[in-house]
């Protein structure tokens, strides 16, 4: 770790909360390996971290190969936090090394609070030749070169460029949603029961484009599909979850729910090697409320509006508050279900099979329609 330099954008709050949560990360990862205990599903970042604004759900071979470095990682943020105030340099290499396993670990670049934008994961030498991490992602590829070192002449013939298909309609979306205050299983008594997600839940929505062209993205607006009075449901809170700032509020309760930006708003502009995220959280009132996402864009002369929703299906938000009295007693909305035991009439006993009583994670993928 040495050959770090103890230098850092990060405050010493933000470096003792990044490298707590290295600490809490690589002990449930090396856990999901080795006892099961554990779990590789997508996390929110922590708020020292600006860029992603979720790590997505690790391939379980990858980590597996890197079991040697993640414990390695442990040890090091243990012993680096646990001499902070003697030592603050181990505490800033420590952080480093953590960004650099998690970027190898996600194969997404790591921004820290106060650094620019980084596009590419850091690239380091540590007693050997520099390593090249050569990937690729959407869009249509033809000539193609990657490599970490070159000798001789390289020669590359010229082509059309991208397909006309991926600028028509050229927008691939990946939706996760993330528990905020409370992570809460919640069962509507509807036709048939469904889960749904409590107002406030986080909707992490990345956005990267399937052309290498810039494509331009004006404006996102919610639409309201339905809106009705809450129906009786199943709730049953489990941990905490995490509090970081939000980048975008909606108030679903308004008459024309508006994207309220909290740092950079709209227009913005994504391609294929430079992906966007939106991290929205939705609020609701009284009442259950249907909605999706529209984002109106350009990519040179073609127009267009993505629509985003839940595989097809609005995203429906449910009102918790309307589950208890102001003395906080269970109103007659919600089911007397315990943690333990559901009881005989609960909704979520009537779930298909092949359906989780909670909305929690990533939407199954499909890309942008409209």
């Amino acid at each position: 770790m040495s050959d770090f330099p103890p230098k850092t954008t990060l405050s010493p709050a933000e470096l003792s909360e990044l490298v707590d949560f290295l600490d809490d990360y690589t002990t449930n990862i090396l856990g999901a390996l080795s006892m099961g205990i554990g779990s590789l599903a997508s996390v929110l970042t922590p708020s020292a971290v600006t860029w992603p604004h979720a790590f997505p759900k690790i391939d379980r071979s990858t980590a597996e190969e890197m079991v040697p470095e993640l414990r390695s990682l442990r040890k090091s943020v243990y012993h680096a936090g646990r001499a902070a105030l003697d030592l603050p340099d181990d505490l800033v290499r420590a952080a480093e090394v953590g960004r650099q396993v998690l970027e190898k670990l996600h194969g997404v670049p790591v921004t820290l609070s106060g650094e620019e934008r980084r596009r590419v994961p850091s690239v380091t030498q540590q007693g050997g030749p520099r390593s090249t991490d050569n990937s690729v992602v959407g869009g249509t590829h033809r000539n193609l070169i990657q490599a970490g070192s070159i000798a001789g002449g390289v020669h590359v013939h010229p082509t059309v460029g991208d397909d006309v298909g991926d600028m028509e309609n050229p927008i691939v979306v990946g939706v996760e949603i993330h528990p905020r205050e409370w992570h809460a299983d919640l069962v509507v008594d509807a036709s048939p029961p469904r889960p749904m997600a409590p107002s406030g839940s986080v909707y992490v929505v990345t956005l990267q484009a399937r052309t290498t062209r810039a494509v331009i993205l004006h404006r996102a607006r919610s639409v309201i599909v339905s809106r009705r009075q809450p129906r009786r449901a199943c709730y049953r809170a489990h941990i905490r979850g995490p509090l970081e700032p939000r980048k975008f509020s909606l108030d679903l309760e308004a008459g024309q729910p508006e994207l309220r930006p909290e740092g950079v708003d709209f227009p913005l502009t994504i391609s294929s090697v430079d992906p966007e995220q939106l991290w929205i959280e939705p609020a609701v009132g009284a009442e259950e409320v249907g909605w999706r996402l529209e984002i109106d864009w350009t990519c040179l002369d073609h127009h267009g509006t993505a629509v985003i929703d839940y595989g097809g299906d609005p995203f429906e938000t449910y009102p918790p508050e309307v589950l208890f009295t102001e003395g906080g007693a269970s109103s007659r909305l919600r089911t007397g279900c315990s943690l333990i035991q559901h009881e005989p009439d609960c909704p979520a006993l009537h779930l298909p099979h092949d359906v989780r009583p909670s909305v929690y994670g990533p939407v199954a993928p499909h890309r942008a329609h409209g």
